[in-house]
């Protein structure tokens, strides 16, 4: 909020009903009052608009900016051309090692420049087109004079085989079909930083998650540690003492002959 407006707000609950009723506000006479008054002030404050409960009209509130002083953009903003096929002298052939894309993320889970970035929600593989879609979306719509990006993730490196249309089963495993990244829930994909606040990125950061095999979400830095300690605050505030963990520990109706290995370690989350 305006620190004008902030400064009237609190002048208008020591000078009674003139400032309240201008901008629509309860005269702060009683306790319930002076409850509403606070509850109301927070939220305008916190969100940095105008909830419309107050009647103010936001569009006529200018925001406070932000100081970018300290960001220094790079010489090379855009995100760069990463190689379709590793340069190796000899290809080898991987088994499929879902392990690869099971559990979560616990190295490259943090943003690195502190502003905005794509998540992953769950595990899968990018391929070449993937990462190609991502750079020509990102080279199109920022503003390199004030913006830059960053890739998260390595070029492709794990072989991909299929075998083709119409082949008999056995004669061995088929050859390489492509590249790809394996990508665990939690993992960083890339980041925007620059001059810029999240509401003028987080439409384009959203097309590109939607884009993405697995399903992925645009966030800042505050919404990244939500989302890391909302585990947590479920775990503080559950008031049932029978959870998930519970049951499977002490083997409810049989549960853990149904079970696998790692539905055990993560408890049915990944």
């Amino acid at each position: 909020m305006h620190r004008y407006v902030r400064s009237l707000l609190v002048r208008g609950q020591s000078t009674g009903y003139s400032v309240l009723q201008r901008f629509r506000l309860p005269t702060t006479t009683s306790p319930s009052q002076t409850r509403f008054f606070h509850e109301t002030e927070t939220r305008c404050w916190n969100g940095g608009r105008i909830s419309q409960i107050t009647g103010l009209d936001y569009r006529k509130i200018k925001k406070i900016p932000q100081n970018y002083d300290h960001i220094q953009i790079p010489e090379r903003p855009k995100l760069p051309i990463l190689p379709k096929v590793p340069q190796l002298a000899k290809f080898r052939k991987w088994p499929r090692r879902l392990q690869d894309i099971r559990g979560p993320e616990l190295r490259e889970n943090r943003l690195i420049f502190g502003q905005y970035g794509v998540v992953a929600l769950q595990g899968g593989y990018l391929e070449y087109r993937h990462l190609e879609l991502i750079r020509l979306k990102i080279a199109r719509n920022i503003d390199v004079k004030r913006m830059f990006a960053k890739w998260r993730v390595e070029a492709p490196y794990k072989p991909i085989t299929a075998k083709g249309l119409g082949q008999r089963m056995g004669g061995g495993k088929g050859a390489i079909d492509h590249w790809s990244t394996p990508v665990k829930n939690g993992r960083v994909i890339f980041e925007v930083a620059g001059a810029c606040e999240f509401d003028e990125v987080e439409p384009l950061l959203s097309r590109i998650a939607k884009l993405m095999p697995f399903k992925a979400v645009a966030v800042d830095r505050k919404r990244l540690e939500e989302m890391a300690g909302a585990d947590e605050l479920m775990r503080r505030t559950n008031a049932n003492p029978v959870t998930l963990r519970y049951i499977v520990e002490n083997d409810f109706f049989g549960i853990r002959k149904f079970l696998g290995r790692y539905d055990k370690k993560w408890m049915l989350k990944h």
